[in-house]
């Protein structure tokens, strides 16, 4: 049976590797992006089950290819963990409007995946 895909978009290497080793943990393929922009075709293309997206990435727009993916009606069933710093509360309420369905912390992201990951599911 093939594991579902997740896509992981950050460029911050020693957090995104990390996650990217947790998700694999998970049962997930990991594709990483470190372009934002660059999302929506990937996941049009992908289909992936999970997108996990890093709101600090410096290339692309984060919440830009948040909202595409979720007005793009074949992907609107993608759960999408976005995670930031927890100080910038800005950060994270635009990641909500964006349509993000579990918004969290670099840290709650760090080092409760599994917990995250099942919020996002259910």
């Amino acid at each position: 049976m093939p594991q579902p895909v997740a896509i992981h978009v950050f460029d911050n290497v020693i957090l995104g590797t990390g996650v990217n080793d947790n998700l694999g943990k998970l049962g997930y393929d990991v594709q990483r992006l470190d372009n934002a922009s660059e999302l929506p075709a990937r996941a049009a293309e992908l289909k992936p089950f999970l997108i996990v997206i890093d709101l600090t990435i410096r290339i692309g727009d984060a919440n830009g290819a948040i909202q595409a993916v979720k007005r793009d009606a074949s992907l609107q069933h993608v759960r999408v963990i976005a995670y930031g710093d927890h100080q910038n509360e800005a950060l994270l309420e635009a990641a909500r409007r964006a349509g993000a369905d579990v918004v969290t912390s670099n840290t709650a992201v760090a080092s409760h995946l599994d917990e995250v990951v099942q919020q996002a599911l259910t």
